[in-house]
């Protein structure tokens, strides 16, 4: 309809109806008046004076300048260790292993200078080495270094034939046989033959105790079984206290570190991360909230993700290892812990039965695998499993031992006397021997001894436990790779809080157009409803005609109610999500990055 504003004479008075009706033999009421239509050619009219409105008057026009969303942004999170341990799981992190540390080559340079840290004397053919430990602050149960653990491993490792004291052993009676007959050398020159070394030479090696300790205590604990110790990311990133509980006693086997001497080192240093790099998907569309009566500009922060093979990510970040950032570590770490072997609670017999009998029913091999005893013992049948055919006499054979000899398995060790001079010690295996000589030594502190189940031979040996940065990233990469989701999300941080309930706003197509969107139900509105009952835009006030659609070339978006911007000004309707309707006037210029938008609504 269009207003007449020329047709304005004075017919509302009843005077000028009944005029009106003389001559067409009609008279109206009021209420009839409101809706006739003259059929002499003035249906167009419309009458002014409030008989009948005056078609949708809408209140005072808002003007918006709406901008597509600028090209993704560059992203950026640095993973510290909080939002490391948010990602990976305590489980996971233990699966990942940085290196595996070989003990051996440290244990070996501690016990090259421990040996002759109480001094030299040992050396010497001499019965006495004249021990004195008091410059290395080592104190044992009673404060004094002469109980320590750690001259517990001097000795063991110091006990030479000359030095060997054969009291309370099995062969203490060669003493007496080398007395008798005036054995030059005496008992402990016998000894020396018998195992074929030098009088002042080690009984046991240090290289021997160095790969028995791997095989027998090491290798033998539940976390170590290939004899190294697994230097885990989780280690790392809690300072390597965690290698006290892995390392430790479980179940029978009473662990590799004294627990009295906790462990830490800084591996991957305070201020470890890793930095991620990549881009946004998060893009925030330029809108306009429409109120009851008055509108305001608003923004709506959505994923827009074309990468694949997920689309649904709130950013691409490049997770291979070439690409991760691994914050610089320390140049060197170190860790020390302190090693102990402990040994039985009463002291272990060598077994004189047979050779064959005691090659497997020795007191020994029933022990432990990592009981002192049984690493004393292992060392030396490795040292000595081949010594066959050996027969020497003393003083005209009126004292003779055989090894391996006559038939005999080899390292079976059989002593005899004429007319038994001396008594001679019973026939035992070279290892069982040298296992009794180490027991009653390494209780032996100066005039008096330490009570079985004591002597438990520890040292400390520092581990280089140092990483760099590019085993880090290869390790840990496939972890965070698998968690991708996760961590991106935290790189875009809390992207939906500047949110508005946009009742449309303004997209770029996937072909380039430019598009007005429609909010759906699954955008990320703040007030978290949809109240629309009339979605989309029309082409009439009514809301009838639909002027959007959700499937239109350019998007593969069917989600969203959708107009593609024409060149020039096209006017919709749309329904706010209070429930009012606007009348929204689009003007948009070919190629542009932006439109003009004239909204009002609809009184």
């Amino acid at each position: 309809m269009k207003h007449v504003n020329a047709m304005r004479a004075p017919i509302g008075h009843c005077s000028r109806w009944l005029a009106l009706a003389l001559s067409t033999q009609l008279c109206f009421s009021r209420d009839a008046a409101d809706d006739h239509l003259f059929a002499n050619g003035f249906e167009d009219l419309v009458f002014a004076d409030g008989f009948e409105a005056a078609g949708p008057t809408f209140g005072t026009a808002q003007q918006f300048t709406l901008a597509l969303p600028p090209a993704p942004s560059p992203v950026s999170i640095a993973l510290d260790k909080t939002k490391l341990n948010s990602v990976l799981t305590a489980t996971e992190q233990q699966q990942l292993v940085l290196g595996n540390v070989d003990p051996a080559p440290a244990i070996s340079t501690t016990l090259a200078t421990m040996v002759n840290q109480c001094g030299t004397g040992w050396q010497y053919n001499q019965p006495d080495p004249n021990y004195d430990c008091s410059a290395t602050g080592w104190k044992g149960p009673d404060a004094t270094w002469q109980t320590s653990y750690e001259f517990d491993l001097v000795k063991l490792l110091t006990l030479t034939p000359a030095n060997t004291s054969f009291t309370g052993t099995s062969v203490q009676s060669l003493v007496d046989v080398a007395n008798a007959l005036s054995v030059a050398g005496g008992a402990q020159q016998m000894l020396a033959d018998t195992l074929g070394i030098a009088i002042n030479a080690p009984i046991s090696t240090q290289a021997g105790f160095v790969t028995t300790f791997i095989s027998n205590v090491v290798k033998s604990h539940p976390n170590a079984p290939a004899g190294t110790f697994p230097l885990r990311f989780y280690d790392a990133l809690n300072g390597m206290t965690p290698w006290n509980a892995l390392l430790g006693a479980n179940g029978a086997h009473p662990g590799i570190f004294d627990p009295s001497v906790p462990v830490s080192a800084q591996v991957l240093g305070a201020g470890f991360s890793i930095t991620a790099n990549g881009t946004s998907n998060v893009h925030v569309h330029q809108g306009v909230v429409l109120g009851p009566s008055a509108a305001s500009a608003g923004a709506l922060a959505a994923i827009v993700d074309t990468t694949g093979p997920t689309y649904d990510d709130p950013a691409e970040l490049a997770l291979d290892a070439p690409s991760l950032i691994v914050s610089t570590l320390p140049a060197s770490a170190t860790l020390t812990p302190r090693f102990k072997v402990s040994e039985q609670s009463s002291f272990i017999h060598a077994c004189t039965t047979s050779d064959a009998y005691c090659a497997a029913g020795s007191a020994v091999w029933s022990l432990p695998l990592w009981s002192l005893e049984r690493v004393v013992t292992t060392a030396a049948r490795s040292r000595w499993n081949a010594r066959a055919n050996y027969d020497k006499c003393y003083v005209l054979c009126a004292a003779e031992i055989k090894v391996g000899f006559g038939g005999s398995a080899a390292g079976w060790t059989e002593f005899s006397t004429t007319f038994g001079i001396g008594s001679p010690p019973s026939p035992q295996y070279l290892w069982d021997m040298v296992d009794e000589l180490e027991q009653a030594w390494v209780h032996k502190s100066g005039a008096n001894s330490i009570a079985e189940g004591q002597a438990n031979p520890a040292w400390t040996s520092p581990l280089d436990v140092t990483v760099s940065s590019a085993t880090v990233a290869t390790v840990v990469a496939p972890a965070l790779a698998a968690h991708a989701l996760q961590i991106e999300t935290l790189a875009a941080g809390n992207w939906q809080a500047g949110n508005a309930d946009v009742d449309f706003y303004l997209r770029a197509g996937e072909d380039g157009s430019v598009q007005l969107w429609f909010p759906a139900a699954s955008d990320p509105r703040p007030s978290g409803t949809y109240p629309y009952t009339f979605i989309g835009f029309f082409d009439d006030v009514a809301l009838t005609a639909k002027a959007s659609a959700t499937s239109i070339p350019g998007t593969s978006d069917t989600a969203h109610e959708k107009l593609v911007l024409a060149p020039g000004t096209r006017v919709v309707y749309a329904q706010a999500a209070t429930g009012a309707t606007w009348r929204v006037s689009v003007t948009y210029a070919s190629g542009g990055t932006s439109a003009d938008v004239e909204v009002a609504p609809l009184l």
